[in-house]
């Protein structure tokens, strides 16, 4: 099961895997919308819903069982995410409630949801939460965003000790930035904050989106690492996706933050044209 596979990386997963023997369940608001060729695919079947209400999550899943039969679910892949950016002193609270509703808590709900249908493919049974690398390292004006990754990196670990003991592995991907529609609706958001005192450094916000997916990676990189998390005897805890691993990881693990904090801020007054500063 994949959410979130109406673009991006989840359209790419659902028509990879399904097309590579796997049936795939792929979740989104609107089916009817779909790409007619993932439709069209023998393996692929679609269930409308909405991360953001409870309520479709539980429709969902009485299609879902149905479906699913006595055989159970062999994996969970929570891809579905969104973006709020801005500065966290004047963002919108509903817009990072909603942040973290879809990020963060409705990927808890359906490991919940998913549970017993898991663990009748347990101890092959794995859940394989797509993380971002901005839940590593938290970059200036999409600190929801971060926040919510943070938190969902929080979550998986204590999901891998606790489910280890019933036999359902958990599983990170942490990804880069990737080609995907997701940023594209964070368009505007310089005007958005044109009278904060930040504007002088989001008003080229537009600018910096083009910049950043011209240089992004296409989400076939995820594809060695998604087969392996799902095919391996041994899957890793955490599947890293970045052309430059070992920055992320210094930045991270080894230098001082108060270092990292003045080199981030330096970029940032220089005009440094990228979403995220490395």
């Amino acid at each position: 099961m994949i959410t979130g596979v109406n673009s991006g990386i989840g359209h790419y997963f659902a028509g990879t895997l399904a097309r590579r023997g796997y049936r795939v369940i792929g979740t989104c608001r609107s089916p009817e919308k779909l790409d007619p060729g993932l439709l069209a695919l023998p393996d692929f079947y679609a269930v409308a819903m909405s991360l953001d209400s409870d309520e479709s999550i539980d429709q969902a899943f009485l299609q879902l069982h149905e479906y699913c039969d006595d055989k159970g679910l062999y994996a969970l892949i929570n891809n579905a995410g969104i973006v709020s950016a801005g500065p966290l002193s004047h963002i919108g609270m509903q817009e990072v409630r909603q942040q973290f509703q879809v990020n963060v808590m409705a990927p808890l709900r359906l490991v919940q949801c998913c549970f017993e249908l898991l663990r009748r493919q347990a101890p092959q049974a794995r859940i394989i939460n797509i993380s971002s690398v901005s839940g590593l390292f938290a970059s200036p004006f999409i600190g929801a965003y971060a926040g919510s990754k943070f938190a969902l990196e929080g979550l998986s670990d204590s999901l891998r000790r606790e489910l280890a003991l019933v036999g359902i592995r958990v599983v990170l991907i942490e990804p880069g930035s990737i080609r995907s529609p997701i940023w594209q609706k964070q368009l505007g958001i310089g005007h958005r904050f044109s009278n904060s005192p930040y504007a002088a450094y989001v008003t080229s916000a537009d600018e910096r989106i083009a910049a950043m997916e011209r240089e992004a990676q296409g989400p076939e990189c995820l594809l060695p690492s998604l087969l392996h998390a799902l095919e391996s005897s041994s899957p890793r805890a955490r599947y890293l996706v970045h052309p430059k691993k070992w920055l992320i990881r210094l930045l991270v693990h080894y230098l001082p933050t108060t270092f990292v904090d003045r080199l981030v801020v330096r970029k940032i007054r220089a005009g440094h044209r990228a979403i995220r500063p490395f």
